[in-house]
């Protein structure tokens, strides 16, 4: 199994997992550990695509 393949599997959210999805996609949010998080994402994106050449 490839990443890509993980990353296309479909996960199914039930009870109140998926009313807090719902009411997040509704209203999304940012904390500062999710700028963090998103950043350290790219970093290690970038350092992956290197990687590849």
């Amino acid at each position: 199994m490839t990443s890509g393949e993980y990353i296309n599997r479909p996960f199914i959210l039930e009870g109140q997992a998926a009313l807090d999805f719902d009411e997040y996609d509704k209203n999304p949010t940012i904390t500062l550990e999710g700028i963090i998080m998103v950043k350290e994402s790219i970093r290690i994106g970038k350092r992956l695509l290197c990687q590849e050449k």
